[in-house]
């Protein structure tokens, strides 16, 4: 097995930020599989072509499910059960075959080979700077470019639907060979926060939210559920009602109308306690909240586990692990900490500032 060495990813680039329309998704399908298979690369050490030989046989699978769930989508609709299952069965065979260039970069794994996986990203960066050239070349704008696909805006000759496939067809013929495009949506409107993190709004009236910014897992459910009302207005084109939103979640935490509970945040034990204890009490690390309830609680809290708390007091600015308390001890008294909360409003409202 080969030591370690870096080498560059894949491309990412984010050339648009705020509000776009009439956006369009395109992205290779199975990019680091096609590459692998169609230019040979293969470990060093795999004379018998193991590697490549599953890898190829693997992605038909992928693509011969990833057709069928098409098949259903039109002939019986996305809600139906064969439409579900082909492509449940098409995404599980994805991850499986991407997993096949994280091996080729994987110190420990029995296909490691630095070299051949810097080829896969290289070629990858080469395939997409060229789908933004020719792109960019016909009028259309780049939104964001991440490893294997392309948001963009096209120009208004472009936007009837023949002259949409058109355009992704002639795309697709520029490619090489096993290098495929897929025209694989088309949104009404879409809000990039940052790079990996951003917002689309489809035809059906769908929102679907796109990284940790937007869809934090551990935030509490009363913040997130106003991030995703003042997405949802952005979306719909009335980011002027924002201010209003925000007014009225002020009002109801100060009249304490929101429930303790969607105030409660949820985290996780990464570490056990008693590497937790050690490193606090070494100062090798911050006390967190989460951990010390689960200390003082008396249970047998393992890493893995999930503590939902909230944070009490009466100062906007507290030490949250001094004032945290587990959501399962609240027997009913309104104790949450409305200034904090107010504060963290008001912060969730800087940091999305969408007028």
């Amino acid at each position: 097995r080969p030591q370690a060495v870096p080498f560059p990813g894949g491309l990412t680039a984010q050339e648009f930020s705020g509000l776009a329309h009439e956006v369009y998704h395109c992205d290779v399908q199975s990019l680091y599989p096609s590459i692998i298979t169609h230019w040979n690369i293969s470990p060093a050490g795999d004379s018998l072509r193991v590697f490549t030989g599953m890898l190829e046989q693997l992605r038909s699978f992928r693509l011969q499910a990833k057709e069928q769930a098409g098949i259903m989508a039109k002939e019986q609709g996305q809600n139906s059960e064969a439409y579900r299952y082909y492509n449940s069965l098409q995404t599980v065979f994805k991850v499986l075959i991407n997993s096949f260039y994280g091996y080729l970069g994987f110190e420990q794994g029995n296909f490691a080979d630095f070299e051949a996986a810097a080829a896969v990203t290289a070629k990858g960066r080469e395939i997409l700077q060229g789908m933004i050239a020719w792109l960019k070349e016909r009028g259309c704008t780049i939104i964001e470019v991440d490893t294997d696909g392309i948001y963009f805006m096209a120009p208004e000759a472009l936007r009837s639907e023949a002259e949409r496939q058109k355009l992704i067809a002639d795309l697709n013929a520029t490619l090489p060979e096993a290098i495929n495009l897929d025209f694989d949506g088309h949104y009404r409107s879409m809000y990039c926060h940052k790079m990996k993190n951003y917002a689309l709004l489809d035809y059906d009236d769908r929102i679907t939210l796109r990284g940790s910014a937007l869809r934090a897992r551990n935030m509490e459910p009363f913040l997130r559920e106003t991030l995703e009302a003042m997405l949802s207005l952005v979306l719909h084109d009335r980011a002027q009602e924002i201010s209003g939103l925000l007014q009225q979640a002020a009002e109801d935490l100060s009249a304490k109308r929101i429930p303790i509970a969607k105030l409660a945040k949820t985290d996780t034990l990464i570490s056990s306690l008693d590497s937790y204890t050690k490193k606090s009490g070494d100062k090798a690390r911050n006390r967190a909240a989460a951990y010390e309830l689960a200390l003082q609680s008396g249970r047998d809290y393992k890493a893995g586990d999930k503590v939902t708390y909230y944070v009490t007091g009466t100062a906007a600015t507290v030490s949250v692990w001094q004032n945290a308390k587990l959501l399962s001890a609240n027997t009913g008294e309104y104790d949450a900490n409305i200034k904090y909360y107010l504060s963290k409003l008001k912060d969730l409202a800087k940091k999305f500032s969408f007028t």
